[in-house]
């Protein structure tokens, strides 16, 4: 099963709501104090512990190119965390344990990968990320109808607590697909049906230097 499915099978499941799954990476410096942090606060083991070296960062222009050249004053080498465990029961006390992580890699001058669910507010999601260059694109490419990139991995706690509120079916389906293992058959049905197991796998971009000519 490719990764993408898995993570359809995931969100579909409804999973991502119980388990806490975060990908963030801090700089070198802060790492020690990240997992003090991630000891007092999370304890979950085992950690993914991996160096990344970003030395060269790829910054993406309003002209649509893509620039290799490092980021004024970032740290050469991150050390990249996997903080993956089961979250707390209360719904509110799972969305306040990954609010609190989201705060402290940013407080630590880290970054956060966007592929697990994110609870930023619009206004911290767009202090972190660059959105005067982000619209100018969207703007350039006619694409300003479409959700943007917050719109589509924020969660909107409050619309979700509405929902479950308005309808006692969505209520009571909230609570049978909250259920191991129901939830995660659903989800790798959904995940099924959807196609995604279906799409081939991008192939790796070849680039030619000069020297090959």
């Amino acid at each position: 099963m490719h990764t993408r499915v898995m993570y359809h099978a995931l969100h579909e499941s409804g999973q991502s709501n119980i388990y806490i799954i975060q990908d963030v990476a801090v700089p070198y410096s802060a790492a020690e104090e990240f997992v003090e942090y991630l000891e007092a606060d999370f304890t979950h083991y085992p950690l993914w512990v991996c160096p990344l070296k970003q030395a060269g960062q790829a910054n993406i222009s309003t002209e649509g190119v893509v620039a290799e050249r490092p980021a004024p004053h970032a740290p050469e080498m991150l050390m990249n965390f996997g903080v993956w465990g089961p979250g707390p029961k209360g719904r509110q006390q799972f969305v306040d344990m990954n609010r609190r992580l989201e705060r402290k890699v940013d407080s630590l001058g880290g970054k956060k990968w966007l592929y697990a669910q994110a609870y930023y507010t619009e206004e911290e999601f767009w202090t972190i990320h660059n959105r005067r260059d982000y619209d100018a694109l969207r703007t350039k490419y006619h694409a300003t109808h479409l959700p943007s990139i917050y719109d589509k991995v924020m969660v909107d706690v409050a619309a979700e607590q509405q929902a479950v509120n308005a309808s006692w079916t969505t209520w009571l389906l909230a609570l049978c697909w909250s259920i191991w293992p129901l939830s995660g058959i659903y989800g790798v049905l959904m995940a099924t049906i959807g196609g995604d197991y279906l799409l081939p796998r991008k192939p790796a971009l070849l680039v030619k230097s000069n020297r090959d000519e």
